[in-house]
């Protein structure tokens, strides 16, 4: 989910005026109050006697709005818009994990509801192994991604006496290490796919 989402880039945009609309929806049931925000921006924005290009902006804004929700009706999940009519830009993101209802105007992005989710869900790779077999599990949003099985098949130690100990137990240790050696890759392969936090 995160791994789309430039909070760096969204954090550098900004204007002079109030231009930027943020928009954060729960769920499906949530839209129906979205009008009661604008309409409660809108009250704000004329008893503070802003200009008319911020009113006119917000207004803008709210139609690209609408207009994109008609297009992408939410059907289920969580979902947050950016949108300035005077930059030309306009980002939506769906989101697993739910979030606060909020509607926020301002000179740039409001970005903290997506800087918090993504510190409290980072990504996590779980590694569970034996003798036998090595699990990875990718937890992202809370929830197990696919797994991936890397067969072991390291023998016991052995318990037969002599030199023929010795010997088993460097192969065993040969065996453990080259094991090791492929989960560890398997790891680094799975962060350079999904950046493990």
């Amino acid at each position: 989910m995160f791994a789309n989402i430039d909070l760096k880039q969204l954090s550098e945009i900004s204007t002079t005026d109030k231009t930027f609309l943020s928009l954060y929806i729960s769920n499906p049931r949530s839209l129906h109050n979205l009008e009661r925000n604008f309409k409660q921006i809108r009250r704000v924005l004329k008893s503070n006697k802003t200009e008319k290009d911020e009113r006119e902006h917000f207004e803008e804004n709210v139609n690209a709005v609408i207009k994109y929700l008609e297009k992408n009706p939410l059907q289920s999940g969580s979902l947050c818009i950016f949108s300035c009519w005077g930059l030309d830009f306009f980002q939506a993101y769906n989101l697993t994990v739910p979030v606060k209802d909020l509607v926020w105007f301002d000179s740039s992005p409001y970005i903290r509801p997506l800087a918090e989710l993504k510190e409290e869900y980072e990504n996590v790779a779980v590694v569970i192994a034996d003798n036998k077999k090595a699990r990875i599990f990718l937890i992202s949003l809370a929830t197990a991604g696919p797994k991936t099985t890397i067969e072991g098949n390291i023998k016991n130690h052995v318990r037969k006496g002599g030199w023929s100990q010795q010997r088993y137990e460097r192969r065993r240790d040969k065996q453990l290490l080259l094991y090791s050696r492929e989960i560890v890759n398997a790891l680094i392969e799975l962060d350079k796919q999904k950046s493990l936090d």
